[in-house]
Formats: structure tokens, C-alpha cells, sequence
């Protein structure tokens, strides 16, 4: 079983390309490091976040994130267990969101395994999609 966690929030300001490249970057090591897989998309100041690993590497990333001054607005959605990572070859996903890049996200999603397509987290991630009128 892999603890997962999704959460949304607001950037303080809107994120130019150079900020979010030291973001991923960033997270992209920790991640590798810390043993977390996931999805972060960005749109307009919008964030919405999936973190999978071990439960209590997880909860500590939560918290930092919490702390983190460029965020605003952190609301944990969804948390719990799953038999499986859903983005275990992700540790962290995506710059920003476009129609282009979600539909990719979709296309890996069906071409998932049957347990991964049913994660509890999915309709977060598209409605976040719909949300953002990113179609």
C-alpha cells in the first residue's frame, strides 16, 4: 500500500517560467530523495498537488509545503492509502498546465492499469482541468 495525499493552494504571486524551474527542480530532488512520486499542476496562481510515498515522508512534505511563503491558501483535499503509485515514474510532473499537457496526463491515465485509472484522486485532477477552463 502507497499513502497518497492531494492538496490545492495559491501561489502569493503569479509564477514566471524561472520560478517555477526552481520549484521543480527543487522538489524534483527531494523527491528522488525522500522516495515521493507525484503531479503538481499549475495554472494562473492555481496549484493542486498529489504526493505518493511513504506515509510519514509524505506528512512531513505536506507540512514544509504548508510553511513554504510562495504558497497561500494550502487545503489538504484527499489523503489515504492505495495498492499502487499512480505517477511512480513522476517525481514531480509538470512546469504548468496546458489543454496540450492535461490531455497527455489523460492518455496516461487510460493507458494505466485498471487499479491506477480508479485512484480516488483523479476527479481532483480533472476538475482542477475544468476549473480552469483549460479545454
Amino acid at each position: 500500500m502507497i499513502y497518497y495525499l492531494a492538496y490545492v493552494s495559491s501561489a502569493t504571486h503569479l509564477l514566471n517560467q524561472q520560478e517555477l524551474q526552481v520549484i521543480l527542480s527543487g522538489s524534483n530532488g527531494n523527491n528522488r530523495r525522500d522516495g515521493i512520486t507525484g503531479v503538481l499542476l499549475y495554472y494562473g496562481g492555481n496549484i493542486l498537488q498529489v504526493l505518493e510515498g511513504e506515509e510519514q515522508t509524505v506528512k512531513e512534505r505536506f507540512n514544509l509545503i504548508r510553511q513554504d511563503p510562495r504558497h497561500k491558501g494550502v487545503i489538504k483535499l484527499l489523503e489515504g492509502h492505495w495498492h499502487e503509485r499512480t505517477f511512480a515514474q513522476w517525481f514531480m510532473a509538470f512546469k504548468e498546465v496546458s489543454s496540450e499537457q492535461f490531455r497527455n496526463l489523460e492518455g496516461f491515465l487510460r493507458a494505466a492499469p485498471h487499479a491506477v485509472a480508479e485512484a480516488p484522486f483523479l476527479p481532483l485532477i480533472r476538475l482542477f482541468y475544468n476549473t480552469n477552463y483549460l479545454n
